[in-house]
């Protein structure tokens, strides 16, 4: 038999509908979203990298970015006919990202100069809150 306080417990658990509250959850779609266009240039070895570049550097000139990095050392060492040897192996791992979302790209010129296009182009970045 279910004593009166287990089965309130069971009522907020189960039926959240009894507390009578509304949701106050603040989302990025709940605001009108904000845009903000910038004119960037970009290299790359060939047309669509170059634009591509241009296109990261612009979201990165609107909302920054953010690094994480991990760095990983791993020591070994092993006899061999009575002869120690070790080694040393060193891996990192670098992202980069952004908090956003590029909404479009207009691409304005590309370049060929020194074997290395260059770009220019208009990025809508849209600002995620």
């Amino acid at each position: 038999m279910l004593r009166r306080w287990q089965a309130t417990i069971l009522s907020l658990v189960f039926f959240p509908s009894a507390l009578n509250f509304t949701w106050n959850v603040p989302s990025a779609f709940s605001q009108s979203p904000r845009y903000v266009t910038v004119e960037v240039d970009g290299v790359g070895d060939s047309p669509q990298t170059a634009v591509r570049n241009a296109t990261e550097n612009g979201l990165k000139r609107v909302l920054g970015s953010y690094m994480d990095t991990e760095t990983r050392i791993e020591e070994r060492s092993k006899v061999e006919n009575g002869e120690q040897k070790t080694s040393e192996q060193v891996t990192q791992k670098i992202r980069e990202y952004s908090k956003g979302m590029v909404k479009d790209v207009e691409r304005l010129s590309v370049e060929l100069n020194g074997g290395i296009y260059h770009a220019r182009a208009r990025v809508t970045v849209r600002i995620l809150q």
